[in-house]
C-alpha cells in the first residue's frame, strides 16, 4: 500500500475517532444532564404528590370526622323522636279512652233525654188531631165537626 494512501486514511480515522469521542463526550454530557433534570424533575414529582397526598388524608380524615360527628347526632335526633314518638301514642291512646268514656256518657245523656221526652211524643199525633179537630169546631160549623166525627155526610138542612 502507498505510504499516502495509508496517511491519507490514518488522518481521516484519527478525525472520524475525534469526532466520534467528541460526539461520545457530548452525548454522555446531554445524557447527563438528562438524567440530573429528570432526578429533579422526578424529586419535584414526588414531593408535590406527597404534598397532595397529606392534604388528601388531612380532608379525609377532617371528612370522616364530620362524618362520625353527624351520625352521632343522627342517632341522638333518632332516638329523641322514637321517645316523642312514644309520647305521641300514649297521648293517643288516652285521648281515646276519653272518647270512649264521652261517648258512653253521651249516649247515656241522650237515652235520658230521649227518655224524658218519649212520653210526650208517644202520642202527638193523636193529640195534633185533637187540637186540629177542636180548631175546625172553633172555626166551622158544628153539625159539620159532628158529622165529621160520625163520619156521616153532612146533610143540608137549608132544602128542607
Amino acid at each position: 500500500m502507498d505510504p499516502e494512501l495509508i496517511a491519507y486514511f490514518d488522518r481521516h480515522f484519527s478525525e472520524t475517532s475525534q469526532q466520534i469521542f467528541a460526539l461520545r463526550e457530548e452525548t454522555s454530557q446531554q445524557i447527563s444532564a438528562l438524567r440530573e433534570e429528570t432526578s429533579q424533575q422526578i424529586s419535584a414529582l414526588r414531593e408535590e404528590t406527597s404534598q397532595q397526598i397529606s392534604a388528601l388524608r388531612e380532608d379525609m380524615v377532617h371528612r370522616f370526622e364530620q362524618a362520625d360527628d353527624t351520625n352521632r347526632q343522627t342517632r341522638i335526633l333518632v332516638e329523641d323522636l322514637r321517645r316523642h314518638t312514644g309520647l305521641i301514642a300514649e297521648g293517643y291512646i288516652g285521648v281515646n279512652e276519653k272518647l270512649d268514656r264521652f261517648q258512653s256518657e253521651a249516649t247515656l245523656v241522650f237515652d235520658e233525654v230521649k227518655g224524658w221526652i218519649e212520653p210526650y211524643y208517644r202520642n202527638l199525633d193523636g193529640r195534633v188531631r185533637v187540637l186540629e179537630g177542636r180548631v175546625e169546631r172553633q172555626q166551622g160549623d158544628v153539625y159539620d165537626a159532628i158529622s165529621k166525627l160520625a163520619r156521616r155526610p153532612p146533610v143540608d138542612l137549608t132544602s128542607e
